[in-house]
């Protein structure tokens, strides 16, 4: 008894495939300076505050930002 060869099919080809990034890191430094530590965290806070807004209006959520450090000097 002789096989029956099976029927097959042959690609070749390529593909290319651009997409735009869903990740973005991005590093921020808030610094404040007072001969008061307290007015110079409650500066720094502030412009913590302002950056996290930015960071909002451009649609990035506060679940996505995290704080690395903090430093205080007297």
């Amino acid at each position: 008894a002789q096989e029956r060869a099976l029927p097959t099919i042959q690609v070749t080809g390529e593909h290319v495939l651009q997409v735009s990034p869903d990740i973005a890191y991005v590093d921020i430094t808030v610094y404040a300076k007072d001969a008061q530590h307290v007015e110079a965290k409650r500066k720094a806070d502030e412009l913590l505050r302002a950056a996290k807004r930015v960071a909002e209006s451009l649609n990035i959520h506060e679940k996505n930002i995290k704080t690395n450090y903090v430093n205080v000097n007297r």
